[in-house]
This record gives C-alpha cells, sequence and structure tokens, in this order.
C-alpha cells in the first residue's frame, strides 16, 4: 500500500481504488505528492516547500481605513479650499437673482404708470381718476364708499409698489432650495 500501480498512475491503497484520475505532467504530480505527503506528515520535514503562514496586516493596510482617510482629507481640504469662493459665488448668485427680481417689479410698475398717465391725457381717463381717487362725483352719480376701520379705502400706489417688490422672486430666489442654501452658505 502506498506505492505507484504502474497502470494509471494511482496510488494504491483502499482510499483511491475505484477512483480514475487524469494524468498530470511530473512536475505538478510530484509537487501534489509531496504537498500531500506534507500534510500527511503534519511539519512537511524533508520538502523544499514550506508553510506559508497568513501574512499580518498592520492598521494601515487595510484598504477601508485608508479609503476613509482619504476621504476625509478631502473633504476637509474641500472645505477650506472650495467652501469660501463657493459662498461668494452663491451671495453674488443670490444677490443678481433679487435685484433682477426687482427690476422686473419695477419695470412692470413704470409700465402701469405710464399707462395711467396716458389715460389721464384723455377727459375720460381725468373724470375716472377723479372719482376714484379723489372722491368726486358728477351730477346724477350714486356714490358707494367702501371702507374699512372706519376709513374709505383706495388704491394706493406705495402698497402696489410694496407687493411688486415683495413677491416670491425675491423673497426665495433659488425657489425651495433658498432655506437649505442659506444655511449652508449664510444670508446677507
Amino acid at each position: 500500500m502506498g506505492e505507484r500501480d504502474g497502470r494509471s498512475g494511482e496510488r494504491g491503497g483502499e482510499r483511491d481504488r475505484g477512483r480514475m484520475r487524469t494524468p498530470r505532467p511530473r512536475a505538478q504530480a510530484s509537487a501534489s505528492a509531496s504537498g500531500s505527503a506534507r500534510s500527511r506528515s503534519g511539519s512537511g520535514s524533508g520538502s523544499r516547500q514550506q508553510r506559508q503562514r497568513p501574512r499580518k496586516v498592520g492598521f494601515f493596510g487595510r484598504w477601508y481605513v485608508i479609503l476613509l482617510g482619504a476621504v476625509i482629507v478631502l473633504g476637509v481640504l474641500g472645505y477650506f479650499w472650495f467652501y469660501p469662493s463657493m459662498k461668494i459665488a452663491y451671495h453674488e448668485a443670490r444677490n443678481e437673482r433679487v435685484l433682477g427680481a426687482q427690476l422686473k417689479a419695477v419695470k412692470a410698475y413704470n409700465t402701469q404708470l405710464q399707462q395711467e398717465v396716458q389715460s389721464l391725457e384723455t377727459t375720460q381717463g381725468v373724470a375716472d381718476y377723479a372719482r376714484e381717487q379723489l372722491n368726486l362725483v358728477l351730477k346724477g352719480d350714486h356714490t358707494v364708499i367702501v371702507t374699512r376701520d372706519g376709513k374709505p379705502i383706495t388704491s394706493d400706489t406705495t402698497q402696489q409698489l410694496q407687493d411688486l417688490e415683495n413677491n416670491t422672486e425675491v423673497k426665495r430666489p433659488f425657489g425651495a432650495w433658498t432655506t437649505f442654501l442659506d444655511r449652508v452658505f449664510g444670508s446677507e
């Protein structure tokens, strides 16, 4: 037992009987034979190959620790490198949008005032203005005065200008993101 049979390259013995093995090249067969002999004997005495020990990996040899450290370093560098310039860019973009919305509101108000001036150049326009703003009546007119808290309600042009300036484009130039961006970069 344990010796080679000359027939098919199998080892003799009860364990290997009945199994067919594929022929191997001699270098592999001898390496596997010495490996199997080493595994049987335990210590591998007399063989050239020594048992490989598992390599100990230090703290900095783990890839995820290095990756985490790189992300933290890049985050800190990004904060100090890019954050100040991004803050300035945000404030400039915010001011640009706010001023654009205010300019749009003022242009709309100016257009409304130009239309009122054009209407006041006609007699009908002057009569309408006298009725609405000055509470004057013509002969035969029936007047109704609507009051709020005892004061008559008239259209106030300064209130119209404030309403145009305080629209949502001025208060929230970036829409729903305005609150978040103001918290990140601070509002002026």
